[in-house]
Parts: C-alpha cells; structure tokens; sequence
C-alpha cells in the first residue's frame, strides 16, 4: 500500500494540480483556497491575539476582500468564455471614452484622493478599471446581495489601509477593555488627537467605539455571511454548466473529455 504523505496547512504541495486542468479553471481555484488562507490566519489572530493582532486581522480580511473580487471577476469570465458570450467592458476604449473615465473619476474621486495622497506628496493611482462594472453586471439580479458586500468591504478596506500605510489607530484601554472605533467610523478617526477629542464627548464615544475583541468577532462573522451569499451564484453557474448542460468546453478545461 502507497503512504499517504500529509503536508502542514499553508505548504503549497498540500494543494496538488490535476494534469492537464486549464490555467484559467487552476486560478479560480487558487484563489478561492488563498481566500481560505486569509480567513484562517485572520482567525488565528481571533483566537490567539498578541500586540499587534488587530492590524493582522484586518489586514487578512482586506487581502481576502481583494481576492473575492478577482475570484468573482475569473468566475465570471471562466462563465462567458463556456457560453461563448461577449464582456462588453473588456473592449478596449477609444481616446475619447477613456477620457470621458478619467473625467468622470476627478469630479467623482479626485478631491478625496487629494486629500489622502496629493497633498501629502503620496502618488496618487486613478483607477478606471471595468471591473467593478463587469461585477455589478454578473449579479444584477442578487443586486443587493453585492450590494451588502461591498458595504462590508470598503470600510475593512480603509482600516487595513490606515494600519498597512499610516500611523497605528489608536487604542483606547478602560480598566481591562481594550476599545476601538467601530469600523463604520473609521474614517472619523485618522489619529490620536480624534480619538482623544471623540473622549472628552461621552455621548460621541459611547456611539462611535466599541469593545475590540466584539468588532472583531463581528466582522469574521459577517464576513462569512457575506460570502456565503455571493458564492451562491458561482457554485449555481458552475454546477449547471457542469452537470446540468454538460458544456463541451469547461468539460475539457477539468480534462473531462
């Protein structure tokens, strides 16, 4: 009988490709473990905090909040790909369209961006990418089930990017309680004076912070819920493709045929 070899969690030989799978089809399904990597070492940080677990935390979910939107968006062009369907989107833009988007994008973002970067002296990135858009597209009819998501993401975003490339958020410790403010807040707060000032107002402090340890529950527990909605549709997508219509060219992307 051949030994059964187990590599440790995270070993990337524990993840074994199957001989001639399609690289498109071996990318959706990277990701989509690498999102499983990023929950799990966001939950090591739950369960066994040290100093700096909060950044760690946050930042895990964030990276994993990047890779459900590129998993999504390898999903959806793996889907049209087997229908033989057109992504609007993805066609390249005249001068003129292009800068229609960058136009749009200054009287849009600019001014924010200004602030967070150009005046500082940061580079500045304009993004007028169509992924968003392709996104908005595949689930427009679970719309406010992306809609939900991306509630949820932007504020985990923003948090990881204030620990990740600025000073620390500031901690507030009473008696043995460690508090934060609450992640929908978290944009009133780009440092201590804030925070310090936020003090002084009972009322304002009691709204806008909350004990740590509950806001990061929280948000794993929401972050699951979240995902278990949006997964519903490419798991239906896939399932049907697969099973149902029995399409032609993702049976020869899993070497099916």
């Amino acid at each position: 009988m051949t030994k059964r070899i187990e590599f440790p969690l995270g070993d990337p030989r524990r993840y074994v490709r199957r001989d001639h799978i399609a690289e498109d089809l071996w990318a959706v399904s990277y990701l989509n473990y690498s999102i499983f990597l990023n929950l799990l070492g966001a939950f090591e940080h739950l369960s066994h905090p040290v100093t700096l677990s909060v950044g760690n935390f946050y930042t895990h979910l964030a990276s994993a909040c990047d890779l459900v939107e590129e998993f999504l968006l390898r999903v959806h062009l793996l889907i049209t790909a087997c229908r033989g369907e057109e992504v609007p989107e993805l066609a390249p833009d005249s001068k003129k369209e292009f800068r229609k988007k960058l136009d749009n994008w200054y009287d849009r973002e600019y001014e924010k961006a200004y602030e967070i970067y150009h005046r500082k002296g940061h580079d500045m990135l304009v993004r007028v990418g169509p992924r968003d858009k392709i996104l908005v597209r595949y689930f427009e009819r679970q719309n406010q089930v992306w809609k939900a998501y991306k509630r949820f993401s932007g504020p985990i975003r923003q948090f990881r990017n204030k620990v990740v490339h600025d000073v620390q958020i500031g901690a507030v410790r009473v008696g043995k309680i460690n508090l934060m403010p609450r992640i929908k807040e978290i944009g009133k707060y780009p440092s201590m004076t804030a925070i310090q000032e936020a003090m002084r107002n009972p009322t304002v402090f009691k709204k806008d912070f909350v004990v740590r340890e509950e806001q990061m529950f929280s948000d794993f527990r929401t972050f699951k819920e979240r995902l278990d909605a949006l997964w519903e549709k490419p798991i239906s997508d896939l399932s049907g493709l697969l099973y149902s219509d029995q399409n032609a060219i993702l049976l020869a992307k899993y070497n099916l045929v």
